[in-house]
């Protein structure tokens, strides 16, 4: 799994990651800006109630892969909405359906509360690996192993 950090904030859709074509960077890979919170604590007390979340500030897909560095956008969500639902906020269209998409933004501001969802250079990014083995599975045939084993 790839890590790397934002090396630079270009707008509130694009950035630049420390990483590139020399770290095997592909174009199907899927990547996420995150921030580790940190422990949580009882305000009064500090009494550790939590060992706290990991906060994804954006989702992004890959644009450009340099040598070093990679350009990468959010991503693009798509959704279908029914005529159905659109006739329910006013429209007056029958039947069917269409597809549209939306531009996930990254928070650039210092407006956000502790600016905790803002994306800034050097947050942490990594890569987004997608399990195919199913760990109970994997379990069950380990200990069948011995077992089968025994009964030879």
């Amino acid at each position: 799994m790839l890590e790397g950090q934002v090396a630079r904030v270009l707008d509130d859709q694009t950035l630049v990651a420390t990483f590139g074509a020399n770290d095997g960077v592909k174009r199907e890979m899927k990547f996420q800006v995150y921030e580790d919170t940190g422990p949580i604590r009882h305000p009064e007390t500090r009494e550790k109630l939590s060992d706290g979340e990991t906060i994804v500030k954006a989702n992004l897909d890959v644009q450009e892969i340099r040598e070093k560095v990679t350009i990468m956008k959010t991503t693009t969500n798509q959704y279908t909405m029914s005529f159905s639902e659109i006739a329910s906020i006013g429209s007056s269209l029958g039947g069917g359906g269409f597809t549209t998409s939306s531009q996930e933004q990254m928070d650039t501001a210092d407006d956000t509360p502790e600016n905790i969802m803002v994306v800034e250079r050097g947050d942490p990014i990594r890569q987004v690996v997608e399990e195919d083995n199913d760990p109970i599975a994997e379990e069950t045939d380990e200990k069948e192993t011995p077992e089968s084993d025994e009964q030879e």
